[in-house]
Order: structure tokens, then C-alpha cells, then sequence
């Protein structure tokens, strides 16, 4: 395969990235990692003061060694104080996104036979100027010649297909991440794609849903023993995992059931999916409202709206 061309298409997500290119015929392809997997976990686990491991095999270490793991960095991008240390050493956001960025590369050009320069880089559509610029820089670090910064709405337009749609329509763009929340209102005329307004929340995610159903669970047992799992790291996310697990169990099944291991105690604790849409009510509430604020920049209604397109693995929750 000739390298000339070549440009990396990198979506740099809170909870998992994904990298594609256009082939010579125009065809967008996704790039699996060296794991063979198409999205790759944006986890990092240091186990020496110049060492690290990126993506599932630093899932692994959640439990193990927690203290040593870095997860949801995407929401402290553009956060000028804000570093965390490990072996004693200070990595700022940027540094911590730029090292999952050269897993991303490295990947790819392992999958591609040759050397991979130029990328263009993803963000939600509300990133100001330093998260922006955050993400510049992150991508620099990486050793990428960066060309563009482009709005999440904008590539998940793109990716669907402009001409799908066809004609004149309004898209309403609904993003729901593992770690951050947007709705665009973007105008399609022809091939021309404009965004009308946008709006979001980098403190709403799938992580919310997770915590919130933890919590729940983690309740139930303090009543029964009178002990907190989330007291203690390792206990802390093995339960987190686990409630990770049953929320994705309830995008296709009626009821989950999680089980809890604790200073010698153990419990199963069942939930249903009504169960779990009733004690995350506020969240999905939280989402309409941006809706709402949205459609009201846009000056639009929803009957105004023509398509909307559900992006972000969170959308897969039936609610």
C-alpha cells in the first residue's frame, strides 16, 4: 500500500478512540488496533517512572493497581493547573492524551506498513479555544502533524453520509459518550454542511450511569452489612466494572444481576431495566434539557428537525 495521501482520522474519546482513513477509492476504513480490536480503551496504566501500557491490557490493571491508572482524561483537557503524578512525575492532560495518541499511531502504522504523519483530530463541538488547542498540542506531542481540530457532529454527519440524507435537511446530532454529552442542529444543503448551534455538557457521560447504578448497589449493601465497598480502592472497581457490565446486559436484556464481594461478605444484587432508568431519570432529563436549549439557539422546533442521529455508545441504552 503507498503511503502518499495517507491521513490519519483519529477520534480521541473519554472512555474509548478509534482511528480510520480513506482508502484510494474513497472509502472511509477503520484501523484496528494491535489487538486486533476496532476501538482501543483511552486507559493508562504507568508501572515505572518511563513506563506505561495503553488500552485494554491497562483496563486490566484497573482493579490490580488503580493508584497507577489514568481513565477520562478528555475532561481535563484545556485545564491549565490541572496534572496528575505517577513515580513521581507530572503529566499534564495533554501529555496523558498525547500517550494514547502514539498507541493510536504506532497501531496504525503496524496495520499499514509505513510511517503515518498527518492526522486530523475530533472534539465535541462546545470545546473552547484551550480545549481545542489542548488537543492540538496532544496531538503534536504524538509526533502527528495535526491539519485539523473538527467537531464530533461534523465527522458523525460525515461518517454517515451527507448524501444518505440527501436534499435540504436539518440534522439533529445527539452525542452521548462514555465522559462527555453534545447536540448540534447542524443545516445539510447539498454537500454543504453548516452547524446552526451547538450545546453540551463535559460532566455528562455514560460514566454517570455507571456511578449512579454503583451507587445504588454499594447502598443496598451498606444496609445489609453495614460495610461500604467504595471505601477501598480495589473492591471500589471490581464492583465498577461489574456495574459496567450489567448496564451494558440491560441495552438488550430485562435484568442484570451483580454480585458483591466485600470483607468476607458477599451479595447478589438484582436490577431491572426499569429499575435502573427510574434511578438515572434526572440524567436522561439533563439531556433533554440541552436539547431543548439547542433547538431553541437554532430557532427551530422538532418538527423543523428532518433526521437525528444518535452518536456515542451511550445512545444503545433503550431510554
Amino acid at each position: 500500500m503507498s503511503n502518499e495521501g495517507i491521513i490519519l482520522g483519529i477520534d480521541l474519546g473519554t472512555t474509548f478512540s478509534a482511528m480510520a482513513y480513506v482508502d484510494r477509492h474513497g472509502k472511509p476504513v477503520i484501523l484496528p488496533n494491535g489487538e486486533g480490536q476496532p476501538t482501543t480503551p483511552s486507559v493508562i496504566h504507568f508501572y515505572d517512572r518511563e513506563a506505561c501500557v495503553v488500552g485494554e491490557e491497562a483496563v486490566k490493571m484497573v482493579v490490580v493497581d488503580s493508584l497507577n491508572v489514568v481513565r477520562f482524561v478528555k475532561r481535563s483537557m484545556g485545564e491549565p493547573n490541572f496534572s496528575l503524578e505517577f513515580f513521581g512525575r507530572q503529566y499534564s492532560p495533554q501529555e496523558l492524551s498525547a500517550i494514547i495518541l502514539r498507541k493510536l499511531k504506532d497501531d496504525a502504522e503496524e496495520a499499514l506498513g509505513f510511517e503515518v504523519k498527518d492526522a486530523v483530530i475530533t472534539v465535541p463541538a462546545y470545546f473552547n479555544g484551550a480545549q481545542r488547542g489542548a488537543t492540538h498540542e496532544a496531538g503534536t506531542l504524538a509526533g502527528f502533524n495535526v491539519l485539523s481540530i473538527i467537531n464530533e457532529p461534523t465527522a458523525a454527519a460525515i461518517a454517515y453520509g451527507v448524501e444518505r440524507l440527501g436534499g435540504d435537511r436539518n440534522l439533529l446530532v445527539f452525542d452521548l459518550g462514555g465522559g462527555t454529552f453534545d447536540v448540534t442542529v447542524m443545516e445539510i444543503r447539498g454537500t454543504t454542511l453548516r452547524t446552526v448551534a451547538t450545546d453540551g455538557n463535559a460532566e455528562l457521560g455514560g460514566k454517570d450511569w455507571d456511578d449512579r447504578l454503583l451507587n445504588h448497589v454499594a447502598e443496598q449493601f451498606v444496609q445489609k452489612y453495614g460495610l461500604d465497598p467504595r471505601d477501598e480502592p480495589q473492591p471500589y472497581q471490581e464492583l465498577y466494572e461489574r456495574c459496567l457490565h450489567a448496564k451494558i446486559s440491560l441495552s438488550s436484556k430485562p435484568r442484570a444481576v451483580i454480585p458483591v464481594n466485600f470483607r468476607g461478605h458477599r451479595s447478589v444484587v438484582p436490577i431491572t431495566r426499569e429499575e435502573f432508568e427510574s434511578i438515572t431519570h434526572d440524567l436522561v432529563e439533563q439531556c433533554a434539557d440541552t436539547c431543548a436549549i439547542v433547538l431553541e439557539k437554532s430557532k427551530m422546533r422538532w418538527s423543523d428537525i428532518d433526521d437525528v442521529l444518535l452518536a456515542g455508545g451511550s445512545t444503545r441504552m433503550p431510554m
